[in-house]
């Protein structure tokens, strides 16, 4: 995998309403080579956005998920949500999570107020 990764909307996979799905991509890679990483995120009428799912390569050597965490934060500080909700309760998440600002709440569940 090349060092070139690529944030984006993926926007070739079904969704339901309120959803986005999201990929960290290798910008040199061929179209058929699945995505380095994936996030699911669902809008609420309220303007808070939870994620439903992450996940990422990851190798002793790369670890791809505090880089999806960060991106995909900074793709929805583009937008008009005002919370950002996901659930932790590995260590490796949860420490990224709170580098990133989020603050626990109950039931692992971390917050991060835009």
């Amino acid at each position: 995998m090349s060092s070139l990764l690529v944030f984006r909307r993926a926007t070739h996979r079904p969704v339901g309403e309120g959803e986005t799905w999201w990929e960290l991509v290798d910008a040199a890679a061929s179209a058929d080579q699945p995505p380095a990483g994936t996030a699911l995120t669902r809008r609420s009428e309220a303007g808070a956005t939870h994620v439903v799912s992450l996940a990422a390569d990851s190798t002793p050597e790369r670890d791809l998920l505090p880089r999806m965490l960060r991106d995909l934060i900074a793709a929805l500080r583009r937008t008009d949500t005002s919370l950002v909700a996901i659930r932790g309760g590995r260590p490796e998440i949860d420490a990224a999570l709170l580098a990133e600002d989020f603050l626990p709440a109950d039931d692992n569940l971390f917050l991060l107020h835009l």
